[in-house]
């Protein structure tokens, strides 16, 4: 972490404050890419803009209340789900 020497210490403990900050991705409003490996999900931040959105790995959405949102509808992105995680989409949403 670098600090401008002539920060004060209240902006210090705010820098500081701030990467300690939790991030949440609020949803998903696009995806692009196929395959766990290469698939990427436009995510937007609670708290943030739109301008601040971002695009996150599989990785990265898959554990969030988010990916499920953006996926359990879309039959056309399971087979991104577990066999359990599937079915649940399934429940949700039956055609």
């Amino acid at each position: 972490r670098c600090y401008k020497s002539s920060a004060s210490e209240e902006e210090e403990k705010t820098a500081e404050a701030a990467d300690d900050q939790e991030y949440k991705v609020e949803r998903i409003v696009m995806h692009r890419g196929r395959g766990k490996k290469n698939i990427k999900f436009r995510g937007k931040w609670q708290d943030y803009g739109m301008e601040d959105n971002t695009w996150l790995s599989f990785k990265e959405v898959q554990p969030t209340e988010a990916f499920e949102k953006y996926v359990y509808p879309r039959k056309s992105l399971w087979y991104l789900l577990s066999e359990k995680d599937k079915k649940e989409a399934e429940d949700k949403y039956k055609e």
